[in-house]
């Protein structure tokens, strides 16, 4: 076990890594629940085919590619044939 393993949610403990996460350890992404919270929304609207497309903006070092890399990973892992993460 490693170092904070143990505050993980149960989501976090089971998410596959398909993309190296340039934050390093997943307890390090923090204060983005309701952004991601956002995008998973936005994909469950994809799969029903009403989801428009969406832009992250913000100034540079403030985790636009973080949250894209946890998204994947976690889209990757819920392998659902309906989202294919790309």
């Amino acid at each position: 076990m490693q170092v904070g393993e143990e505050d993980m949610t149960y989501e976090e403990a089971l998410l596959t890594i398909a993309l190296k996460e340039e934050i390093g350890n997943s307890l390090l992404f923090t204060g983005r629940e309701k952004d991601l919270a956002f995008f998973l929304e936005w994909v469950e609207q994809v799969k029903r085919e009403i989801g428009q497309s969406q832009v992250i903006l913000a100034r540079k070092r403030r985790g636009k590619a973080d949250m894209v890399q946890r998204l994947y990973n976690i889209l990757y892992t819920r392998q659902n044939p309906e989202i294919i993460p790309f």
